[in-house]
């Protein structure tokens, strides 16, 4: 616990241990850990790649390494960024205190993200026929600026629709304007989803409120488990194209963009007696 500063959240997490870490201390993306999928799939003009051009573990001037990502303009309208890096097939859980020590980009058009998810080909997840909805939880999005924004998702199969509208209130958002490192944290109990920043709660979510009409109730939160994911995306001028309800009117890239850097110094999940954990075989 000696990285958590802030001492309300210490408090909540005393009685926590570390299940999962990364340190990226190894000379290339452990792969035991982590996979490469398209749960945010590339565009027309921008692919999404795995290679050292837009992912590989760096030194700083200490000699302390961390994940650097490189998203970037390759030619006059075309762009490159990672796939998305996930615990997917490698790690699911239920419960926990999720963090990461990391510089986000804030640049117009940049799309970093922290995010979970439960519908992965992991056998313990997926479309589940007793259930209603699979769920996906964005402890951060930073959407062509500088403020982080949380959001919980239902994934409803019949018919599929997202049911993100409605979100309890509308969320509060923590803006970044030094880029510099910062800690993003989410706890995850079986009564509330708690986001922080730097140990300071900035978002808290009462899973005891349901915040659809659907009528489909909040279990789903309880019960699914996800796996940690993050990106580097971009909001390029053919996604914009594609986005017919006006969202992306003021995020897509302008000409002046060469290249957008997310930097993580690890990603650890704490769990307690209550926390689920699922390994690959």
């Amino acid at each position: 616990m000696e990285n958590i500063k802030n001492a309300e959240l210490r408090e909540k997490l005393k009685d926590m241990k570390i299940v999962f870490e990364d340190n990226f201390d190894t000379p290339e993306l452990d792969m035991t850990k982590w996979d490469f999928t398209d749960y945010m799939a590339g565009y027309s003009d921008m692919p999404t790649l795995t290679n050292s051009e837009v992912q590989s573990i760096e030194k700083d001037e200490n000699g302390n390494s961390y994940l650097h990502l490189t998203a970037k303009r390759t030619g006059e309208n075309t762009f490159q960024t990672v796939k998305t890096i996930t615990t997917g097939n490698k790690l699911t859980f239920i419960f926990g205190y999720v963090e990461i020590r990391a510089k986000v980009p804030t640049v117009k058009g940049a799309w970093p993200s922290l995010w979970l998810k439960s519908n992965t080909k992991n056998k313990h997840l997926g479309w589940h026929d007793n259930i209603d909805y699979n769920i996906e939880v964005d402890v951060f999005e930073v959407m062509g600026g500088n403020a982080a924004r949380p959001e919980l998702h239902k994934w409803v199969q019949k018919p599929f629709a997202d049911k993100r509208t409605g979100t309890f209130e509308w969320p509060n958002v923590y803006s970044i304007l030094d880029n510099d490192w910062h800690t993003y944290g989410m706890l995850w109990t079986k009564d509330c989803i708690n986001m922080y920043v730097d140990g300071v709660l900035f978002q808290h979510y009462d899973l005891n409120k349901d915040f659809s009409d659907d009528g489909l109730g909040m279990n789903g939160f309880r019960t699914e488990a996800m796996c940690i994911s993050f990106n580097n995306h971009l909001f390029t001028p053919e996604y914009h194209k594609s986005q017919t309800n006006g969202w992306v009117f003021n995020k897509v890239l302008d000409e002046s963009f060469t290249e957008s850097v997310y930097d993580i110094d690890y990603v650890r999940l704490y769990q307690g007696k209550d926390g689920i954990l699922y390994k690959a075989d």
